[in-house]
């Protein structure tokens, strides 16, 4: 059940598209000429260019300037896939975005161009090792570099557990939960939750007891959340220690079930991850901090819900 859901807003808000061009290259409303010759050495393909995409409108969809595409395509590592006699215009190909995407992360991560070519050519599993030793490397120099590497991390992941499980809307009525909170890294996550529930025994509703984490902010190797981990409150109960009772109030749950290897990290960022892509497609308003519901808690076959609150009157946009 160790997760670190904040990280796919992270994702959005690093890598977000940092170029603005128009469809026919134009920028700011101004015509100019897009791109100048490019070197005679370059292999240039026979494609059609109403195939394919020119160099600006690639630009504004991969994220990467005109002045380094150039650059990567000078280095051989993004080479565009025709270029046009008459006037040295440079098309891409849709199947080239993934790669420059790559590029992209990894530049954003500090990695040199000169480590770039063998790192374009792992698969997920291998570029994360590759990543996680990086950012071992450097993390103490740049704190913020652990917070990109997560992002892009996760992104890797959603690569490589893909999630097809329905996702669907219920409803949570107002709720007095007991609950403690814990400030805990990444690698204490696992026993910081074993250790709430302990706490926890006897302040259950019977009947109503499936426990739950409320993830109030990012938890990895760098940031402490801090996790909420709470029950239903049973009638009468009377906080002591450092539990405390509060309620939850109504909302709708944006909820995706996971199971077995789903449910493991890292795979289960890619719930996370499909559960915010359905609130942004449907244009619904997010009501609180994600939550993970917690059916089962077995090591071997864990079963479990990860959820989103949305306010009750959000409607599905058509």
């Amino acid at each position: 059940m160790v997760l670190i859901p904040s990280i796919m807003v992270a994702a959005r808000v690093c890598f977000g598209s940092i170029v603005a061009l128009g469809e026919d290259g134009e920028y700011s409303g101004r015509r100019r000429r897009l791109d100048s010759p490019i070197a005679a050495d370059f292999n240039v393909l026979p494609m059609r260019t109403s195939t394919l995409i020119p160099i600006g409108r690639f630009s504004s969809r991969s994220g990467l300037s005109i002045k380094a595409l150039r650059l990567y395509a000078e280095a051989g590592l993004l080479v565009p896939a025709r270029v046009d006699a008459a006037n040295g215009y440079r098309y891409y190909s849709a199947t080239q975005l993934p790669r420059a995407e790559r590029i992209r992360q990894l530049r954003a991560l500090g990695i040199g161009y000169a480590q770039l070519p063998p790192l374009l050519e792992l698969g997920a599993d291998a570029l994360a090792r590759e990543i996680r030793r990086h950012v071992g490397d450097h993390a103490q120099a740049e704190r913020k570099l652990g917070w990109i590497a997560q992002a892009y991390l996760a992104q890797l992941q959603k690569e490589q557990y893909p999630m097809f499980n329905p996702i669907t809307v219920r409803h949570s009525p107002a709720l007095v939960v007991a609950s403690v909170t814990r400030h805990v890294d990444i690698a204490g996550l696992d026993t910081a939750i074993r250790d709430g529930l302990s706490v926890l025994q006897g302040y259950g509703c019977p009947g109503q007891d499936v426990p739950f984490g409320v993830y109030h902010g990012p938890v990895n190797s760098e940031q402490r959340g801090p996790i909420e981990i709470c029950v239903p409150a049973r009638p009468g109960s009377l906080p002591t220690g450092d539990v405390v009772l509060r309620e939850l109030p109504a909302c709708r749950l944006v909820t995706i079930d996971v199971r077995d290897e789903q449910a493991r990290f890292p795979a289960i960022l890619s719930a996370y991850e499909a559960v915010c892509d359905w609130i942004d497609e449907k244009r619904q308003t997010r009501a609180g901090p994600p939550r993970e519901y917690w059916l089962n808690t077995s090591s071997e076959q864990p079963v479990m819900q990860v959820c989103w609150p949305i306010t009750v009157e959000s409607q599905e946009a058509p």
